[in-house]
């Protein structure tokens, strides 16, 4: 028995990570609806360090590389405040598209979460 268990537990960092990476997006798969043309994505943080435009605007260079960008719309928010503007420097030196560095940033609060399939 303690053989089994050991050979079904991961033996790596590597291993854990995939593991976890395969759990997560189970769950996600079976929670979204497949038959919608786009899925509504928002960045979500706390805070208003600006993270938020930083991620959305990875995320869209991502699926920009990837020919997905039109399915996958993004939309940065936060839980209190104004999200900090964005030093042009770091929008041009990650290729972001130069909205990102004072786009305006939405407010959610739970009653809003519902409009996003994935935050």
């Amino acid at each position: 028995w303690l053989q089994s268990a050991a050979a079904a537990a991961p033996a790596s960092p590597a291993e854990l990570l995939e593991a976890r990476r395969e759990g997560r997006w189970a769950q996600l798969r079976e929670a979204l609806d497949w038959t919608r043309y786009h899925l509504q994505v928002a960045v979500v943080e706390h805070g208003g360090a600006g993270r938020s435009r930083l991620a959305a605007g990875l995320f869209e260079r991502v699926a920009q590389f990837h020919s997905c960008a039109g399915a996958l719309p993004i939309e940065a928010a936060t839980t209190g405040g104004q999200a900090a503007p964005l030093a042009p420097e770091l929008t041009e030196g990650l290729e972001l598209a130069g909205y990102w560095a004072e786009r305006e940033v939405d407010e959610l609060d739970a009653s809003s979460l519902y409009l996003y399939d994935v935050i």
